[in-house]
């Protein structure tokens, strides 16, 4: 364990806005590359945080601990996690069709953990916009208490839109219709690609009959090219090669 101790909220918070950076930089078209440089003074403005002398020093206890820490976004869907990693930026998400991570905080922690001034406030705007546009497509509902309502399974339903749509998108330049999958259901075919939705990045598997979109894993990331074959398991999916059985987990 590193000399600091366990990675936090406060590290997670680090990376949001790294990434955040790095996602505004492409879409303005600069060049981004492996390494990224900023003065500790950027960051904490950006994170909203004060800039005085004890500030410094938890950030540099957080970038001891994010040296030997490995991050995954995750979410409870049934008896599974689900990994996910939104590539969209704020500005792009408020009226996406998918699962975003504004979605996920706004059916989970909410708005509780965030300043009310720099990439704190940008998220908490964002996520205001977000769920007037859910409400503007009957996904939530406000009450005259200002209570607001999801509908069952949000996560789920956006993200199952998101991949018909795409899936249909795609459709029109491929030999193979497009069929979405449910639980249960095994998936076999060529691992042709991964395309990246505003729910996450998806494997796109394909045989001679059809096609299909299933959420990517790391674990076959060198089958790219070659059959595979898994079966839908509560949003994952566990993949088989020849004997052996990932469980996705």
């Amino acid at each position: 364990m590193p000399e600091h101790g366990m990675a936090t909220i406060w590290d997670a918070d680090v990376l949001i806005w790294a990434a955040s950076q790095i996602v505004r930089a492409e879409n303005l078209g600069l060049a981004t590359s492996r390494f990224f440089r900023f003065t500790p003074y950027q960051l904490l403005r950006g994170v909203g945080r004060p800039t005085g002398n004890q500030q410094y020093l938890l950030l540099k206890a957080a970038l001891a601990r994010l040296q030997s820490t490995v991050i995954a976004t995750t979410i409870r869907n049934g008896e599974h996690w689900r990994r996910r990693q939104s590539t969209l930026d704020l500005e792009r998400q408020i009226e996406a069709d998918g699962a975003t991570w504004l979605d996920r905080r706004l059916v989970g922690r909410g708005s509780a953990d965030l300043v009310a001034v720099g990439f704190g406030r940008d998220v908490q705007q964002a996520m205001d916009r977000r769920c007037e546009h859910l409400i503007e497509q009957g996904d939530a509902i406000s009450h005259a208490d200002g209570r607001i309502f999801y509908r069952r399974n949000l996560l789920t339903t956006l993200e199952q839109r998101d991949v018909v749509s795409t899936g249909t998108a795609l459709a029109a330049s491929r030999s193979v219709p497009f069929r979405a999958t449910g639980d249960g259901e095994t998936v076999q075919g060529v691992f042709k690609q991964t395309v990246q939705l505003s729910s996450g990045k998806f494997a796109l598997v394909e045989n001679a009959h059809e096609f299909t979109l299933v959420p990517w894993r790391p674990v076959i990331e060198n089958r790219l090219g070659r059959e595979v074959m898994g079966v839908v398991q509560g949003g994952s999916v566990s993949w088989q090669f020849g004997r052996k059985m990932d469980l996705g987990l």
